[in-house]
Order: structure tokens, then sequence, then C-alpha cells
């Protein structure tokens, strides 16, 4: 959309002052065509500092803790006894890590992306169903994984299941 704001301000500005030229800065025509251009200037320049603003905002990044998903993520983790552990950066360890891949707790961890998209980008929410399907597919195979390698010993049908 930037580029295209863009280009059309550079025919405007073209037009008008090719215009100027021949008709005359009093015609109205003309006129029209500098309120035209002036206009797509406003545009553009509203444009630019979106993207500005945004390139910023990507530079600067996020804390864990800033974010619709982060947040509500983290409140789905926090609602079926997981929390973060200081003490490991913020980390998953432990039995944690087990309530974590529980098949329901994956599915509400999951759920929970969707519905936030659902609510702050509502355009995106078709896109979000369909990577919180990848997602839930993926982590329930981690999970299968994880229980099986975190026993201490991994007998040849366990192994097998894995892949290996």
């Amino acid at each position: 959309e930037l580029e295209q704001a863009q280009e059309a301000y550079a025919v405007l500005q073209q037009m008008t002052t090719y215009m100027s030229l021949v008709i005359g800065e009093k015609d109205t025509v003309t006129i029209d065509f500098f309120v035209q251009c002036e206009e797509k200037k406003k545009h553009l320049e509203k444009l630019e500092a979106e993207v500005a603003n945004s390139k910023a905002t990507v530079e600067k990044g996020f804390s864990k803790k800033e974010g619709p998903f982060v947040k509500e993520l983290d409140a789905a983790l926090q609602s079926v006894g997981v929390h973060r552990q200081q003490y490991f950066g913020g980390a998953f360890v432990g039995n944690h890590v087990h309530k974590a891949l529980k098949l329901c707790n994956i599915q509400k961890q999951c759920k929970c992306l969707c519905e936030t998209a659902k609510k702050k980008l509502p355009h995106r929410y078709t896109q979000a169903e369909h990577r919180t399907e990848i997602l839930v597919k993926a982590f329930s195979m981690f999970a299968r994984c994880h229980n099986i390698y975190d026993h201490n010993f991994i007998d040849e049908t366990q192994a097998h299941a894995l892949g290996g």
C-alpha cells in the first residue's frame, strides 16, 4: 500500500506540474489536482510514519511479559499449574513440563492463542485456526516422544515408536 501511495503521489505531482504550466494555476482543474496531490501526500506521510513505527517496534522487540499472545499463553499455562521458573530464566522444568505436555493442556494452550487472534487480529483468525491445528499436532507428537525418552532406558519398541 505504501508503494502504491508513493507511485500515485509521484504521478499526481507530475500531472499537477504539467497542468500548471499548460493551463495556469488559477484553473479549477489544476486546483483540484493540487488538492488531490496534497491529500495523497498526507496519506503517504501517514503510511510512512506507520512503517517507521512498526520497524522501531520490531527492532526494539518485546519482553517476555509484553504482548497479548504471551500474556494469554502464560494465563493458560498458569491455569493448569504450569509456571515459569525465575531461577531458570523463565523456562519450564520438571513436573511443569509434564503438565504442559498433557493433551488437554496442549489443546488449552493452543486454543488460547487462537482466541487471542480472534479478539486482537480478527482478519487473521482463519490463519490462527490453521496454525493452532498444526501446533496441537506438533506438541502432541513431542509429548509422545518426551514420555518415551524421559525414562532412563529406551527399549527397541520405544525407539521404533520414535522413528529410530
